[in-house]
């Protein structure tokens, strides 16, 4: 494994802190929880699919994995990476980030990442895209999401913790994916509070096919 740079070492810190409590602020996400079930029965059985940015596993790779799927849980916190293993005991884990981790190309059936790449600098989000299509099969799957917004990299705070975030407007980001190799199929818009007090945010949800 690669020495991490500076920023993955300040966002895996982050959510070694927020461990559980993450569910506890974001575990309620409709859109999320129906785009995972959605995803579990499309795809044919066995497939294989990462999780990049798995956080504590549920809602996406749990149920995947108890679709019979073969889920890989990639993530930078190791705090998170472990509560992952509890919540998908039959997964595999990987403790890497997006941009360093090497897995061969087509070696998976559909990649997930919600809300993980945002937490990025946005020349490291393109980067990542580009990850995905190397590592998607021709025709595979990618099922994203983030926050809308018009920003590269600012603080902000999280629970306690503050963290470093990015964002793109609805249009610049699916022309990024676009552009990245993939046809756009859905893009569908959340309006969310994701706790008591927080401030409400627009998330953006993209399913994409791999040319």
């Amino acid at each position: 494994m690669q020495p991490w740079s500076d920023d993955i070492q300040q966002q895996a810190a982050v959510f070694n802190a927020i461990g559980a409590d993450y569910e506890l602020m974001f575990g309620n996400n409709r859109d999320q929880q129906e785009l995972s079930q959605w995803l579990a029965d499309l795809l044919e059985p066995n497939s294989k699919v990462l999780d990049a940015g798995c956080g504590t596993g549920i809602p996406t790779a749990q149920t995947l994995a108890k679709a019979g799927h073969e889920v890989t849980c990639l993530e930078i916190s190791a705090a998170m990476l472990n509560l992952a293993r509890q919540n998908v005991p039959n997964g595999q884990y990987v403790l890497d980030s997006v941009n360093q981790v090497n897995f061969d190309p087509n070696s998976f059936d559909a990649v997930v990442s919600f809300f993980a790449l945002l937490m990025l600098r946005r020349h490291d989000i393109e980067h990542a895209l580009q990850q995905f299509h190397h590592w998607i099969k021709p025709a595979g799957l990618l099922v994203l999401s983030m926050v809308e917004g018009d920003f590269d990299y600012i603080q902000i705070v999280l629970g306690d913790q503050p963290v470093f975030v990015t964002a793109y407007p609805q249009a610049q980001l699916e022309g990024l994916i676009t552009k990245s190799g993939f046809q756009i199929l859905e893009t569908r818009l959340q309006h969310y509070v994701p706790h008591h007090g927080a401030t409400p945010e627009t998330q953006i949800f993209i399913v994409a096919q791999r040319d």
